[in-house]
């Protein structure tokens, strides 16, 4: 896994090392299909600037820790212009900052966790699991079968399914599938915690649903599609568990 550092204390960035360290050699070997045993490469950055720098190279990073307060950046934008310049969306980005007032004014960044800096030891172990949990779950995958073509897709490339009797149409980030194949049957195919039937027609993921808004589910591409009477309440519910698992 690698990992970006970004604070302007040196103590500050030495704590979280160690710690990330030590919570790391405890769970490295129980964190598999995402391994970090022997494999967990940690950059530091004194200040905004320098992490800009590499992002704007082209380099990625599976998990940033950031700081609010630096003197060369405020943290809040700094997150903002790093989900800008970062090629992959499935890097996870913590705030770990005393600046408990501006919890919410860093959702402008997408943030997986907010955690206290004096905290910071106590609260790790649970985040870490979170984090490997997130991990596991964006690199879970399902094998789609069409045409004498056999091909692999990442979960969360999966957005919706709508149907037409015998034949479903998949929606992914790559483009829609025409498969022949019951409903039913490809709904077994899918893992039931991201996935639901939200309308005779639908079934979507829950991981691509922006919000509910009163019979529609409104996706983060802007798809809208409506919801079924019948499904009304368990869509309502289950995305909101989906969302306070997943922090969305």
């Amino acid at each position: 896994m690698k990992i970006a550092i970004c604070d302007d204390e040196r103590t500050a960035i030495d704590i979280l090392k160690d710690t990330l360290q030590k919570e790391t050699e405890k769970t490295g070997a129980e964190s598999a299909p995402f391994q970090t045993a022997g494999a967990m490469e940690i950059r530091e950055f004194q200040g905004g600037e320098a992490l800009l720098g590499v992002l704007r190279q082209g380099e990625g990073f599976d998990l940033i820790l950031l700081d609010i307060d630096m003197p060369d950046a405020d943290g809040i934008e700094l997150g903002v212009q790093c989900r800008a310049l970062l090629k992959s969306a499935d890097t996870l980005l913590i705030y770990v900052s005393n600046r408990a007032d501006r919890v919410f004014d860093s959702f402008k960044a997408q943030p997986f966790r907010f955690i206290p800096k004096s905290e910071i030891r106590e609260k790790w172990p649970r985040v870490w699991q979170d984090v490997l949990e997130e991990k596991n779950r964006q690199n879970r995958t399902i094998i789609i079968r069409t045409a004498g073509i056999t091909e692999k897709y990442r979960v969360d490339e999966i957005l919706y399914v709508e149907s037409f009797g015998k034949k479903q149409l998949l929606h992914t980030t790559r483009g829609d599938i025409n498969l022949s194949s019951s409903l039913g049957k490809l709904m077994d195919s899918l893992p039931e915690e991201d996935f639901m039937q939200i309308h005779k027609s639908y079934v979507v993921n829950l991981g691509a649903i922006r919000r509910i808004d009163h019979m529609d589910a409104v996706l983060d591409d802007g798809t809208v599609l409506m919801i079924g009477r019948s499904h009304q309440a368990e869509a309502r519910q289950r995305f909101l568990n989906y969302a306070l698992k997943h922090q969305l």
